[in-house]
């Protein structure tokens, strides 16, 4: 009986099997390049779909694999789309070219911006965030302020209407630097630093935004740096890219603000301690100023009692009355309303493989709780051609025009005082809903008498005032640039730019001839003749209109050597 020696068989079959693979499979060389620049592709890794072989591209792109004819070649490298091609499809063995197409993503999945160089995030120094286009988006506003609010840290906002020549932005970069210089962070727009408004750039543009916290920013941008830097990366149009079309649009309606959200003394409290210090003589050097500056209805009350013109019992039923009255509740009724801000925007990009296109507009309007009135337009254009293979020519330019209107007095930071103090039991309209008038600079003993009560009316209506007091803004913006980008040799280029911004700003006060600072001016100038009795106006009656004119100008140009190589 013959054995059969199964063991020897199917390595036999096995070694077949090997030899016909062998066999099937041919020897591909090529080379992988970057789609529109045919810049070569190095480490991109080139696999076979159904079997184990691997290989890289070298730094020439170039690459030599196996390839069975029933298999696929796989090409892939991070930051570009994956390619398949089938051997069946390939036409030549030894001189194959592969494109790849960029992926367009965010720069925080690759590199970080610095202002002069994009580099990627492992090999950045020093504190920083990076907010990508999602994440800008997560928050809807008219600034780009807005979206940055509560997305990073380090990063405080002071919401306060308070600015000054050394603090011109409402937020910070940990904190405080210096006292008397400079506290706002450093723009950087484009790789230049931005002299204008934050609000005249539409974050609908933006595509990135770096922040650069700690003193590894001063090594790049100098003493500017101190205070930290906020790199803006606008979008752009990229090579090979097909036309994409974005709309944003939205509609954000704000409630009004909570005026008792702050406990506070109330007004019976407040009148309580008034009558104390009053008693104490705290406020003799104010009732008897020579002056007149006005005082509060509890001290003028305190006054006509203590000089016998009113009663005690009608002096305690007007005190009582007074209690009662708080200022919040007409400043909600009377004042507030709820506030609407619409943004729009519409965007177009795209590129051949000579041209690349953007192209935006966009229009925000907002109605505050105070009824000021802002309105923006933005008109963006950037391109950049490759006349020839190694040169690169950049064109920008961005138009940015806002108009303003100012609106009613809030009770917070526009509220008026009385004198020298804000006094929580101020009345100023009636029952039927009619402004009443309130003293606010001077006693009405004086304003009533003074050229024996023939000057202008002197009474503060705060429910009129800012229907006759009306200020208006009006800026004009322009950013150009243009930029040359040339290839000297493989590892070396050569950036030029230049940027050239201009911004005109107009500010129009015009207050009519029935608004209390008309009416407070004409009379504390006016003269009353002893002779025949009538009023010369040293300052005319009628309307005044005041007018101011900032014009700002940045010149900025940069040349710039960039060496690339790596080794090994």
């Amino acid at each position: 009986m013959k054995r059969i020696n199964y063991f020897g068989l199917l390595s036999l079959v096995v070694l077949n099997m090997q030899l016909q693979a062998q066999e099937f499979k041919q020897l591909i060389k090529g080379r992988v390049v970057t789609t529109g620049s045919s810049d070569p592709l190095v480490n991109a890794t080139i696999t076979q779909q159904h079997g184990t072989i691997k290989t890289f591209t070298d730094r020439n792109g170039k690459f030599a694999i196996s390839l069975s004819e029933s298999d696929t070649l796989v090409i892939s490298h991070v930051g570009y789309h994956e390619k398949r091609i089938a051997f069946s499809s390939i036409q030549t063995l030894s001189n194959v070219e592969i494109k790849l197409q960029q992926v367009e993503k965010e720069l925080s999945e690759v590199v970080l911006n610095t202002g002069f160089q994009y580099i990627p995030k492992e090999r950045a120094t020093g504190s920083f965030d990076h907010i990508g286009n999602k994440t800008l988006n997560l928050q809807v506003g008219t600034s780009i302020l807005d979206r940055l609010n509560s997305v990073t840290s380090s990063i405080l906002f002071d919401n306060t209407k308070i600015r000054s020549e050394n603090k011109k932005l409402n937020f910070n970069i940990r904190g405080l630097s210096t006292i008397n210089g400079s506290q706002d962070p450093l723009i950087v727009l484009d790789n230049f630093p931005y002299e204008g408004d934050l609000n005249n750039i539409n974050p609908n543009d933006i595509e990135s935004v770096t922040v650069l916290k700690d003193a590894a920013a001063a090594s790049i941008w100098g003493t500017k740096a101190g205070n930290g830097v906020i790199v803006i990366t606008t979008k752009k149009g990229r090579f090979n890219q097909s036309l994409k079309i974005e709309l944003h649009t939205n509609t954000i309606l704000s409630e009004k603000p909570d005026l008792f959200y702050l406990p506070q003394i109330n007004s019976g409290d407040y009148i309580d301690v008034e009558q104390l210090l009053y008693r104490d003589g705290a406020f003799n050097s104010l009732i008897n100023n020579s002056g007149r500056t006005a005082i509060s209805p509890a001290l003028e009350i305190f006054e006509a009692t203590k000089d016998g013109s009113l009663s005690t019992a009608d002096s305690a039923a007007m005190i009582n009355v007074l209690k009662e009255i708080d200022v919040r509740d007409q400043y909600n009724r009377y004042i507030y309303r709820k506030a609407i801000t619409q943004t729009h925007s519409l965007n177009l990009r795209g590129g051949s493989e000579k041209m690349t296109y953007f192209l935006s507009g966009g229009y925000d309007k907002n109605i505050s709780s105070l009824d000021e009135k802002w309105e923006r337009l933005t008109v963006r254009g950037e391109n950049r051609f490759r006349p020839i293979k190694k040169m690169e020519l950049t064109l920008g330019l961005l138009y940015t025009t806002v108009r303003s209107k100012s609106g009613k007095p809030g009770y917070a930071n526009d509220g008026f005082s009385i004198g020298t103090r804000s006094v929580p039991y101020i009345k100023f309209v009636d029952e039927s809903g009619n402004p009443l008038p309130v003293t606010i600079d001077y006693r009405p003993g004086y304003t009533d008498t003074a050229a024996a009560g023939k000057l202008l009316n002197w009474n503060y209506y705060p429910l009129e005032e800012y229907k006759h007091n009306k200020t208006q803004q009006s800026l004009h913006s322009i950013l150009a640039t243009v930029g040359i980008q040339y290839q000297i040799v493989k590892t070396l280029n050569l950036d030029v730019r230049y940027q050239l911004e201009t911004q005109g700003a107009q500010t129009k006060n015009w207050a009519n001839a029935q608004s209390y600072y008309s009416r407070n001016l004409i009379n504390l100038f006016s003269q009353l003749d002893p002779v025949t009795g009538m009023i010369k106006y040293i300052i005319p009656p009628g309307d005044i209109l005041s007018r101011a004119t900032v014009n700002t100008q940045a010149k900025n140009v940069r040349g710039q050597l960039n060496f690339n190589q790596s080794w090994n």
